[in-house]
This record gives structure tokens, C-alpha cells and sequence, in this order.
């Protein structure tokens, strides 16, 4: 073969080697981009329908797991790394080792009949593979803080995130594995989902009905509507649906009074009343009227205490009815007259009879 042809095949044998070289650096790359496990936290929060989401902050956060010792067929698993976890934002910015995910209800939002369970939000972690100096398994112990915002059942589970750290022939160490993973079984992978309950089935809310009945001889007892004012003051922000005679819905917010109108045997309803919740019910004045208002027995148009402490009808699963009665009765004096009339007038002839009776046996 001649010098100039071994030239050309030299220098094509280096630029193919070269780009073989380039190809699986940028395969190396992929592979590193492909390995960037990370998982995510889900917020659940189970309610009843018609009842609005809690406003609040749930907050979870990340911390060093429990060494344990390998043992036949068992691993050792070395607790976390300061560090090596974290909670990333949305733009995967590393946010620390604690994480919140926000409910603002707002009187816009939809409620659906059927809307018993509700997706918050999600939190997502990431490993920092600078962190780990030598091969292993790391756990880390995610868990929900538990707050005392009032009517929350909180979920106490603690999840498992474990990380594989491996090393390669050279020492280069990297993450081959990392994943929620059950707490009792670390083979099984975690859905990483939080759930809270919102609801009654913790006997932590309830409802309140207003009913109106209307009685005497002089109540109108199907066309008059009576106006109620309703008002619940409870945690900031909170929000409240209200169930209309016509099926309807309307909300009202914390703090603020709504007016709605019922006649004689229609209900309103409020749901998803907490214990501290206080919820004032007052009817319009209509005493010019010639209504005289009750409130389940006493002469008062208005009442107003927590769910355990306001004036009405407890139900067994603790939600409460407030009834109340308008009467108006009148008595007709001539009515009275005309029902004895009859009476005095047989009286009186029998008295006329009598006395002609014994007149004329006198007589004779």
C-alpha cells in the first residue's frame, strides 16, 4: 500500500474513533439525564358533597431515615445524607427539606354533588448525588406535619424514600434506584399520596337546617315567605354552601351575612360546620303582623351558638334542625257567641216551660 493511501485510512480510522468517542459521550449523557429519578407527593383531601375544601397549608417534610444492619437476605440501609433529598419548586429549584401545598377555596369554585374527593396539589423530591461519598442504600422518612386546623383528620403515615447509590469500576458513584416506597414492605413502590378527611366521618363537621312552620288560624301558611339573616364566623377565609328550598345552592364566606327566605315548611341547610364554627340565625320582626315567633319552644327570633351549643334539634349523627314557628291566632268574639247562642236558647225555653208547668198545676 502506498505512504498516501496509509495516510488517508489513518486519518479516517481517527475521526471515526473520534466520533464513536463523541456518540457515547453523548449516550453517557442521555443515560445520566434518563437517571434523575425523582418522586412526587400528592394532597388529598376527602369530603362530603357540598362541602367546601379547608383554607389552608399542608406542610410535609423530609428527614434522615434509621440505619439498619444488613442481614441474611436483608440489605444494610444507611440513613439519609444531610442533604442528599430535597423538595424542588416548579422551575426544580431546590426548595429545602420542607414543603407546603396550599387549599384556597374561593365562593367561585365549582362543588360538585359527586366531588368527594379532591386533588390539592403535589410536591416533588430530588437527590443530590454530591452528597453521597460511598455506595449504599439511603433511606429517608417522609411524613405530613400534623397542623390543628379544626375539622382535619390528618394523615399520620410516614412513606420511605430510599436511594441506590452505586459506584462503577473506577469509584464514579451515581444513582441506579431511588423511590417512595412502602413502609412495610420497601419492595412494593409508594403512590406518594397524602389523604385528609374533611367531613363528618371523623364526627368532626356538621350541618345546621333552618325550617320554617307557620301556625294559627290567621297564618298564611302557603304564600308568605319569611326573611331569615344567616351568618357563620369561622377560620378566615372559610367557605360555606347553602342548600335553597328549590334545590338550588348559594355560598357565603365567614364573616358575612346572607339573606334567604322560607315559607311554611321549607329548609335551608348549611353544610360542613366545624366545633368552633358560630352560626347566627335571625328571622325578620314580624310581630306587626301579628306573628308571634318561636324558636323550638321559646318566644325569640334568634339564635345563634356553636353546632353543639345553638338552640335546636339534635339529630343523632350531631347535625342540628332549627325550628322556627310563626303563629297567629285570633279569636272571634262573634264566632263565640253564635257556638253558645243555641245553648242559652234551649236553656231558656226549658225554664219557660217549667215555670208554665207548675203555673198551671197551681191553678187547678
Amino acid at each position: 500500500m502506498k505512504r498516501k493511501e496509509v495516510k488517508k485510512l489513518t486519518a479516517a480510522l481517527t475521526v471515526g474513533m473520534m466520533l464513536t468517542g463523541m456518540i457515547g459521550v453523548q449516550a453517557f449523557a442521555a443515560s445520566e439525564t434518563e437517571i434523575e429519578p425523582t418522586a412526587s407527593l400528592t394532597k388529598v383531601i376527602t369530603k362530603e358533597a357540598n362541602v367546601y375544601t379547608p383554607n389552608t397549608t399542608f406542610t410535609f417534610k423530609i428527614v434522615p431515615g434509621t440505619y439498619v444492619p444488613g442481614s441474611e437476605g436483608k440489605d444494610t440501609v444507611y440513613a439519609g445524607v444531610s442533604g442528599g433529598v430535597y423538595f424542588v419548586n416548579q422551575q426544580n429549584v431546590n426548595i429545602g427539606d420542607t414543603a407546603e401545598i396550599t387549599s384556597s377555596p374561593t365562593l367561585k369554585d365549582s362543588i360538585s354533588q359527586s366531588e368527594t374527593e379532591v386533588t390539592i396539589g403535589t410536591a416533588r423530591l430530588q437527590y443530590d448525588l454530591s452528597k453521597f461519598t460511598k455506595p449504599g442504600i439511603y433511606r429517608y422518612e417522609v411524613s405530613e406535619t400534623r397542623e390543628n386546623y379544626e375539622g382535619v383528620a390528618y394523615d399520620t403515615s410516614v412513606k420511605y424514600f430510599d436511594v441506590y447509590v452505586v459506584s462503577d469500576d473506577v469509584g464514579n458513584l451515581s444513582v441506579d434506584y431511588a423511590a417512595l416506597t412502602d413502609k412495610e414492605d420497601t419492595s412494593v413502590k409508594d403512590d406518594g399520596m397524602f389523604t385528609n378527611d374533611y367531613s363528618s366521618t371523623h364526627d368532626t363537621l356538621k350541618d345546621l337546617e333552618i325550617k320554617k312552620e307557620v301556625t294559627g288560624n290567621q297564618g298564611d301558611k302557603v304564600n308568605q315567605a319569611f326573611r331569615f339573616t344567616i351568618k357563620v364566623e369561622g377560620a378566615t377565609g372559610e367557605c360555606y354552601n347553602v342548600k335553597l328550598p328549590d334545590g338550588t345552592f348559594e355560598q357565603m364566606i365567614s364573616g358575612t351575612e346572607k339573606t334567604i327566605s322560607l315559607k311554611n315548611g321549607q329548609v335551608a341547610k348549611i353544610y360542613g360546620l366545624s366545633a368552633s364554627d358560630v352560626c347566627t340565625v335571625t328571622e325578620d320582626d314580624y310581630s306587626e303582623d301579628g306573628y308571634e315567633t318561636t324558636i323550638d319552644g321559646t318566644k325569640i327570633r334568634q339564635t345563634s351558638g356553636t353546632i353543639s351549643t345553638i338552640k335546636g334539634t339534635k339529630a343523632q349523627n350531631g347535625d342540628v334542625k332549627v325550628t322556627v314557628v310563626n303563629a297567629k291566632d285570633v279569636t272571634t268574639p262573634t264566632g263565640i257567641a253564635m257556638m253558645v247562642a243555641p245553648y242559652v236558647i234551649l236553656v231558656a225555653a226549658a225554664l219557660v216551660a217549667g215555670l208554665l208547668f207548675f203555673r198551671r198545676r197551681r191553678m187547678y
